[in-house]
C-alpha cells in the first residue's frame, strides 16, 4: 500500500471520528435543553421539581432525543475504533517497511 494512500485512509477515519464527536456532543446539548425546557413546562403547571422531571423524562421528544444520542455515541465509538485501527495499520505498515529497508542493508 502506497503511503498516499494511508495519509487518505487516516485522513478520512479522522475525520469520520471527529464529525461522529460533535454529533454526539450536538445532541447531548439539545437533550439537556428539551429536559429543562420541559421540566420548566411541568414546574409552571403546579408540579414540584421531582415530580416535572419525572414528567419531563417521559415526555416523546425527550425519549427521541435521548435515543438518537444513543445512536450517536456508539457511531463516534465505532468511529474512533475505526482510527486507531487505520493508525495501527499504518504502523505495522511502517515497521515492514523498515525491516524490508535493514534486510536489504545486510
Amino acid at each position: 500500500m502506497n503511503p498516499e494512500r494511508l495519509h487518505q485512509k487516516l485522513l478520512e477515519k479522522g475525520t469520520e471520528a471527529a464529525r461522529a464527536r460533535a454529533r454526539h456532543s450536538t445532541l447531548e446539548r439539545l437533550r439537556k435543553q428539551i429536559r429543562a425546557s420541559e421540566m420548566v413546562k411541568y414546574i409552571n403547571l403546579g408540579n414540584t421539581v421531582g415530580k416535572s422531571e419525572q414528567l419531563a423524562l417521559l415526555e416523546p421528544e425527550y425519549v427521541e432525543i435521548c435515543e438518537k444520542c444513543e445512536a450517536a455515541e456508539e457511531e463516534a465509538g465505532v468511529a474512533q475504533v475505526e482510527y486507531q485501527a487505520a493508525q495501527a495499520y499504518i504502523e505495522v505498515w511502517r515497521t515492514l517497511e523498515a525491516t524490508k529497508r535493514a534486510e536489504m542493508r545486510l
